[in-house]
């Protein structure tokens, strides 16, 4: 399996895949940072070219995982990869918890470890569930949205596409957000939130 990236997000990355497939062999793929000819990270090679990860993929079963915190470059490696006709794996951790009804996780989304994921609730495709974060019923999250660690989606909200909230979050029940927002850390978001828009604090307000 070849994470895409080699940072922190990499890092809790190989904690939940190795506890998950614990004989399945990893390596990292890092076209971005300057790093010394054979460098390793945690004993496993780390690519630094598309030659490279093109000679590897097959010895790791053409299975890819996004491990990107950036949207921005999280959508541009996805579009690289697609064009390739590489699709990213989907990764749940084994400490989440999540809903025995009518739970959909999109392909290449990441649930990293403590999460909660109640009953109809649905996930779009790239997204991330970062640690310990809860997910409410009847709640529906669009594509390429990260949830940073420690929020709360309440119950029946609608978060649409390219959607960062951060830590600490808590986004109260029935809450409509739109397209390209960013809630701050720590915010409490008490009304809808517009496509295109910033905000944070308690109550959450634009800035």
């Amino acid at each position: 399996m070849i994470l895409i990236g080699a940072g922190g997000l990499a890092t809790q990355l190989t904690d939940v895949i190795r506890r998950l497939h614990p004989a399945k062999p990893l390596a990292f793929f890092d076209n971005v940072t300057v790093r010394e000819t054979g460098e390793t990270k945690f004993g496993c090679r780390i690519l630094t070219n598309w030659d490279e990860f093109s000679a590897e993929l097959p010895e790791h079963g053409n299975e890819v995982v996004m491990a990107l915190a950036s949207l921005k470059a999280k959508m541009g490696f996805h579009d690289l990869l697609a064009a390739k006709g590489i699709e990213c794996s989907t990764i749940i951790a084994q400490t989440a918890l999540i809903g025995s009804q009518n739970v959909s996780i999109g392909t290449g989304s990441v649930i990293l470890e403590h999460c909660i994921i109640e009953s109809n609730v649905i996930i779009g495709r790239m997204c991330l569930v970062n640690t310990s974060s809860k997910l409410f019923h009847d709640t529906q999250i669009g594509d390429f949205c990260e949830i940073a660690p420690n929020s709360s989606v309440l119950g029946k909200c609608t978060i649409g596409n390219n959607v960062f909230i951060g830590a600490n979050a808590t986004i109260l029940p029935g809450i409509i957000i739109g397209d390209h927002v960013v809630i701050g850390a720590g915010s409490i978001v008490t009304k809808n939130v517009e496509s295109g828009t910033r905000v944070k604090g308690n109550p959450a307000k634009s800035f």
